[in-house]
């Protein structure tokens, strides 16, 4: 019996000829999903097949289970055929519902497919991620192995080598990397696209390099089992075939995103399956063709399951199997999906700042990440930012929790996400231009995998101020409102930084908290007392009143909340009773509070980001949708800030507290 983890230093004979049995349906299988689909990548699934099944079936169960990402996700077809073999997945259901609208078998590989524990498709992030993995088990406390397979095409992206440099840095000899080096990609060859030298890569960054025959199940298996006993990162370049087992696309690039023509895949079908089993299902047909690929069916009677019957995968696959030789290993375990419930987070008890007091939001937010330190085993990733995003506080009370990612952000969004999903309360923290604006696709993948990162973005807004515009993140809302599973918090001060940084740790899902630079004063009610202090507890979605009035409203969000709150003060002193609302959650818009704001028939928003995709936008889509009559303004940037402190800033942009006042008068018809 084959051992799990690849134990034992070579693979069993009985297991070699099971494998190639195994791998030579799932070929024919690979060719009846992208045919029958009319679209796919053959090529890469083909090669990559042996090493997707060699993978599924030998990595280890117990104690804890391996990871397996796959970085070249357009390589499907060939991940479910494995999984099929290997009892992840009904063989009939991969074969059938291929890139079928409504089923889990998309055409780049989804978690919602069993076995698959990453969704990925854009090229170049898989590494990181199983960084992240190999990295969690430091704070889990799990013994485990990563294995993150790539498309040597992908290693043009420069965030493989941030991966290579960080794995090799941290000593994640738990991880391994195999590289499916077929030497073409969509357009040609890979050394004519674009030079490269991957061992080389990977052996200047410190890992060790084996390379082998990505067809021999002998050669892979003993480079997998050395790979488990080594004590840096691993990679293996497996030289493999695009096309591989298939003669007539063998070699080919044109078949890394073409499929066969149904006359072509049959031919090929009945070449391959000569001497092997044949497929025991209906081969779906071709959308738009009249022509079907024909059933192979010479070995007895089908069986038939009822509609309303509920079979598991492994039931089904021995079916396909019986009288055939079995896999000898133990059959795997379906994956759980980590990371999606909220973990059991002790939040402490909140601080309070003093009325009167000026605190950076971003200084409350590394105290309050230094308090949850202390009661909870969470990380926090730094990009060699500690000192202005206030990871220095959580480094000086629990030095081993902050880990240092270098200037390597597109991997460190994707590394949070590793580490999210397997479990650990993960933090990122850096300057909003770069944790959203530069990373945006990676949260974006963090959000097609539900991970439960935690992105503290610092510096946002033209409260970055002398750094000027390229460090002006001002489109962070209008970001995070692209993605479906993203909560953004712009707390109004220290306090309610304090309290919405406690609420998000114990959130599931991935949350962001958005702040400024500059020291803000402590808001207050009318009466002078802190308005987020004390018994304050900050709920996702609900709006505050910060100043009452039945005049109008400024509606605002963040850093501009002090300056709101100065502007109507000094119209009330004028006789106007002007109303400020603070909306700290502006992708969940609190409907109540807004609707009465509008009551007063007259509103403002007013906010340090993009005016035509932040607050504003927001707050004027609800009012047409509710079909509300008041007259509405909205204040925001209009082009990119200069370099200057932050209140010549915003008065060049017309958002100082005169500009304000002016703004609300004229809303009104009032005369100064």
């Amino acid at each position: 019996m084959v051992h799990r983890g690849f134990e034992a230093p070579t693979l069993a004979d009985a297991d070699y000829v099971t494998l190639e049995r195994m791998a030579r349906a799932a070929r024919c299988d690979v060719l009846r999903m992208t045919t029958g689909a009319g679209s796919g990548h053959p090529g890469g699934a083909l090669s990559s097949l042996d090493i997707f099944l060699l993978l599924f079936m030998g990595a280890a169960l117990t104690p804890a289970r391996d990871r397996l990402v796959i970085s070249h996700g357009h390589t499907a077809a060939g991940v479910y055929a494995a999984l099929a073999q290997a009892g992840y997945v009904a063989r009939e259901d991969a074969v059938a519902q291929f890139r079928r609208c409504g089923t889990p078998f998309e055409g780049h590989v989804t978690s919602a497919v069993p076995g698959v524990e990453w969704s990925s498709g854009n090229l170049g992030q898989g590494l990181s991620v199983g960084c992240g993995m190999a990295l969690a088990c430091r704070f889990t406390g799990q013994a485990y192995h990563v294995y993150v397979v790539l498309g040597d095409g992908e290693h043009q992206k420069g965030q493989l080598a941030e991966a290579q440099r960080f794995a090799a840095h941290h000593g994640l000899a738990n991880l391994t990397a195999v590289v499916d080096c077929n030497g073409l990609q969509a357009t040609g060859a890979t050394r004519d696209i674009m030079r490269q030298d991957i061992a080389a890569e990977y052996a200047v960054h410190g890992w060790q390099v084996l390379e082998v025959d990505g067809h021999d199940f002998n050669a892979l298996y003993a480079a997998l089992h050395q790979s488990r006993t080594a004590n840096q990162p691993t990679a293996i370049l497996a030289r493999t075939v695009m096309g591989k087992g298939i003669a007539c696309i063998e070699g080919q690039y044109a078949f890394h995103g073409q499929v066969l023509s149904p006359e072509a895949c049959r031919a090929a079908l009945e070449t391959m399956e000569e001497g092997t089993e044949k497929w025991a299902g209906e081969t779906p047909a071709i959308p738009g063709r009249t022509t079907e690929l024909p059933l192979q069916i010479d070995t007895g009677t089908p069986r038939s399951y009822a509609a309303d019957e509920r079979v598991a995968n492994r039931a089904a696959l021995e079916t396909i199997e019986e009288g055939t030789e079995k896999w000898a290993g133990e059959t795997p375990a379906i994956p759980g999906r980590t990371g999606e419930l909220p973990l059991q987070i002790d939040t402490g008890t909140p601080r309070s700042y003093a009325a009167g007091e000026r605190v950076a939001n971003r200084a409350a937010c590394g105290q309050t990440l230094a308090d949850l330190a202390l009661l909870n085993p969470l990380v926090a990733l730094d990009c060699d930012l500690g000192a202005s995003v206030k990871l220095d506080l959580l480094a000086a009370v629990a030095p081993d929790r902050v880990i240092q990612c270098g200037i390597q952000e597109h991997h460190t969004a994707s590394l949070a996400g590793g580490l999210a999903k397997s479990g650990v309360l993960t933090f990122f923290a850096d300057f909003g231009v770069f944790a959203i604006g530069e990373t945006y696709n990676q949260q974006r993948l963090n959000d097609i995998n539900r991970t439960p990162v935690k992105l503290i973005a610092t510096h946002c807004g033209l409260d970055v101020g002398e750094d000027g515009k390229t460090h002006q993140c001002i489109d962070y809302i209008g970001l995070f409102a692209n993605l479906f599973g993203w909560r953004l918090i712009v707390p109004a001060d220290a306090n309610q930084t304090d309290r919405a940084l406690r609420w998000m740790a114990g959130a599931p899902g991935p949350v962001a908290l958005a702040m400024g630079r500059s020291a803000l004063p402590v808001l207050t009610d009318p009466a002078g007392a802190a308005r987020f202090a004390g018994d304050y507890r900050f709920e996702y979605g609900r709006a505050d009143w910060l100043r009452e009035g039945a005049d109008a409203v400024i509606i605002t969000c963040g850093t501009p909340a002090g300056r709101a709150v100065n502007a109507a003060d000094r119209l009330r002193a004028d006789g106007l009773a002007v109303g400020v609302l603070n909306i700290s959650c502006p992708l969940a818009l609190d409907r109540k509070a807004l609707l009465r704001a509008a009551a007063t028939g007259y509103l403002i928003t007013y906010e340090d980001h993009h005016v035509r995709t932040g607050l504003g936008a927001l707050v004027g889509a609800l009012l047409a949708e509710e079909s509300l009559p008041c007259a509405f303004r909205r204040l925001g940037i209009t082009q990119y800030g200069a370099s200057g402190p932050p209140d010549d800033l915003y008065r060049l942009q017309g958002l100082d507290v005169d500009s304000l006042i002016d703004q609300v008068r004229q809303l009104l018809e009032v005369a100064p």
